[in-house]
């Protein structure tokens, strides 16, 4: 038998080739690799296992993707799961009356948040919010002539923070608020504007410092100062600023601590939180003080004009409340009929006085401005069960030119309130025409009960001049007075 090894002749009882020394029985044939021609055999290379290469290759896949998730699809992720938190409002809920208002108001509402600020477009109340969800707060008439409220957060674009704002007034087309410029990472206090629809933050501007509160006449902002405390050492300023909000003059304070102020369409009112005190401002020339009052409020944190009424914003208490109309007529000075003077300062009248069954205002106003609007010829009377009226107003042509060149929305409307004698309103809303725009024997409210009503006439207009500016105008009509 040949050697297994190197096939040298093995005797039978051979347990080892003599040759090779190879152990017969322990010999195992490996495979050889065919040396190339002419050279020694090559060697055969190792070989990694194919489990491993397979996990190499799905671990450096996973690390791949993952990186990729997390610094390209993550921030894209999160960004959308913030955005509809940022805009997305709370849902709407009905504010609840107060059924006895203190002196000197006749409508007041419970809110469900912290108020500061306050500003209105004409059509809803915009009120900073001091808590969740931050940001303000949309006020806006219900169907039974209350309020609805519905939170709106306002983010801050850089770091997408919430924030809160300090005061607010409208322009014509946007909203403008006032806060630190600290949320944006800027020194000092700013003005931010704001979307009208979903008052996201569009651009800022550097403010004056300490400023408490804002309004807009029409033409040009005004702003006040709020000192830190009623004793520290700050200036008291009243600014009027222009569009840009570049500083055209200053002048003493009313008051040191500035947090509401509205215009009227012919007043300022100053609201100052130190004192609890409200103050009528005339702007025509140097301002000046036309009337001061001291309300009993917990924290006076607003001032608005609304729908022909001053509205009160009180932090303490989380109130909104409206100024009986006839008492806001006596502070401004406004001149009333001979048949409610005495009548305005009764906030309801007993009901054995004399009966006032009809009552009547008339204005010549002869200087008819093509860019003014008055009440010419008022007329109310109870029959029936019921109020009637029946008025003429001027409208200057100038108020219904239409000039696409502006953002303002454009319109010409009139709203005449019936105060009714258990302290609550009703309000109808007509659209004004050019000229001489009348109306006879319009119902505007039922008059079952006893008591005195009192019928109101408020003017509103948002045009843009030959000059391409927007305008408001809000004027106080007529106010009359009548008694069953």
């Amino acid at each position: 038998m040949p050697c297994p090894s190197c096939h040298a002749p093995l005797g039978a009882s051979d347990v080892e080739c003599p040759s090779c020394g190879v152990i017969v029985a322990k010999f195992k044939e490996r495979r050889r690799v065919q040396p190339p021609a002419g050279g020694t055999p090559a060697r055969q290379p190792a070989r990694t296992p194919a489990f491993l290469i397979i996990g190499l290759g799905i671990g450096g896949a996973v690390i791949l993707v993952t990186a990729f998730w997390y610094f390209s699809i993550r921030p894209r992720v999160l960004a959308l799961q913030e955005a509809p938190r940022a805009i997305k409002p709370t849902k709407p809920r009905t504010l609840k009356p107060v059924a006895t208002p203190r002196h000197p108001f006749n409508l007041a509402y419970k809110l469900p948040f912290s108020p500061l600020g306050a500003a209105s477009n004409g059509s809803e109340i915009i009120i900073g919010n001091r808590g969740d969800p931050w940001g303000a707060m949309r006020l806006r008439p219900a169907a039974d002539g209350g309020f609805t409220s519905q939170g709106v957060p306002i983010i801050e674009p850089g770091n997408r923070q919430k924030i809160n704002v300090n005061a607010f007034a409208w322009n014509g087309s946007h909203y403008v608020g006032i806060t630190t410029g600290a949320w944006f990472g800027d020194s000092g206090d700013v003005f931010t504007i704001h979307d009208p629809a979903t008052l996201a933050i569009l651009s800022r501007k550097a403010a004056p410092p300490l400023l408490g509160c804002l309004a807009w006449d029409g033409q040009s902002y005004w702003a006040a100062t709020r000192r830190n405390t009623m004793d520290s050492p700050e200036p008291s300023l009243l600014y009027r600023l222009d569009a840009d909000f570049n500083v055209l003059a200053t002048s003493e304070a009313p008051a040191v601590g500035c947090q509401g102020l509205a215009w009227d369409g012919q007043y300022l009112w100053y609201g100052d939180v130190f004192s609890d005190t409200v103050q009528v401002l005339s702007v025509s020339g140097t301002p000046r003080v036309v009337h001061k009052e001291e309300i009993n409020l917990s924290y006076l944190s607003g001032i608005v004009a609304f729908q022909g009424g001053i509205w009160i914003v009180d932090y303490g208490d989380d109130l909104l409340e409206r100024v009986e109309p006839s008492v806001r007529l006596a502070w401004t000075g406004s001149p009333a009929p001979a048949t409610n003077i005495a009548a305005s300062v009764i906030p309801v009248a007993p009901r054995d006085r004399a009966p006032i069954p009809n009552a009547r205002d008339h204005n010549s106003f002869a200087d008819r401005k093509p860019d003014d609007a008055e009440t010419l010829d008022v007329t109310v009377e109870l029959r029936d069960g019921a109020v009637f009226g029946s008025w003429k107003i001027w409208f200057g042509s100038e108020l219904f030119t239409r000039r696409q060149s502006s953002m303002l929305p454009q319109f010409v409307r009139y709203k005449v309130t019936v105060d009714l004698p258990d302290g609550t309103d009703v309000e109808r809303e007509f659209d004004g025409t050019p000229g001489e725009h009348a109306m006879s024997d319009v119902r505007l409210a039922g008059a079952a009960s006893g008591g005195e009503y009192r019928v109101h006439i408020f003017l509103h207009a948002q045009y843009v001049t030959a000059e391409g500016q927007g305008h408001i105008l809000n004027r106080s009509g007529s106010t009359l007075t009548l008694r069953q």
